[in-house]
């Protein structure tokens, strides 16, 4: 059985999953897994954390199951549970920090902690709404590629369409979310943390 889901659609692969299928999350989870851990674990830089979040996951995945929207790709639907689960991670130890330390410690901590939380919290905000302006097949190219993972040759023969025309649409994508962001976001970040968050764009 296992044989045969390694060669399933991810599409089929969803439908075992609605109907409870506990080795088509096994499968999912298999082809997701090392993409998802490397995106918690570029935030977190915690192996345990992003190991923890990975969990979370396909656990939230496995009891929301029958709420699954067949129509939208999977990896753009699990890269949103990730990242709403890393959120709420280091919120919760933003707090944590607070008790461990003493009062003036703490609130110098918390401070920066705070910070980078909230700049993290309105890049992915400005990051949305960049991509929710681009047009609906850029936004697909787009999605499918930095979200989901796909090559352009991937991307290529699900659309239907020239490599070169994914290639081309990427290109012009990257440039007018990097145009946005810069438009959007507050020159007076700390430039550490522009550079970490737009490596997303790399």
């Amino acid at each position: 059985m296992t044989t045969k889901l390694a060669t399933c659609l991810e599409g089929e692969l969803v439908s075992l999953l609605r109907a409870g299928h506990e080795p088509a999350l096994a499968e999912l989870f298999r082809r997701f897994e090392a993409r998802l851990y490397a995106y918690a674990l570029k935030f977190t830089r915690q192996q345990e954390l992003a190991e923890e979040i990975l969990q979370d996951v396909f656990v939230s995945l496995w009891e929301y199951r029958a709420e699954i929207d067949t129509s939208l790709p999977l990896g753009a639907l699990l890269y949103r549970m990730t990242r709403n689960k890393i959120l709420n991670v280091l919120r919760q130890e933003t707090r944590l920090a607070r008790q461990r330390k003493t009062y003036s410690f703490s609130m110098e901590v918390s401070r920066d902690l705070t910070e980078e939380r909230v700049v993290l919290n309105d890049y992915h905000r400005i990051m949305d709404k960049a991509i929710e302006n681009l047009p609906t097949q850029r936004r697909s190219i787009f999605k499918m590629n930095h979200l989901d993972g796909m090559s352009y040759d991937e991307i290529a023969e699900t659309l239907g369409i020239s490599r070169n025309t994914v290639r081309n649409q990427m290109i012009k994508s990257m440039k007018y979310v990097r145009d946005f962001l810069s438009a959007n976001v507050d020159l007076n970040i700390n430039m550490i943390v522009v550079l970490h968050l737009l490596t997303y764009l790399a």
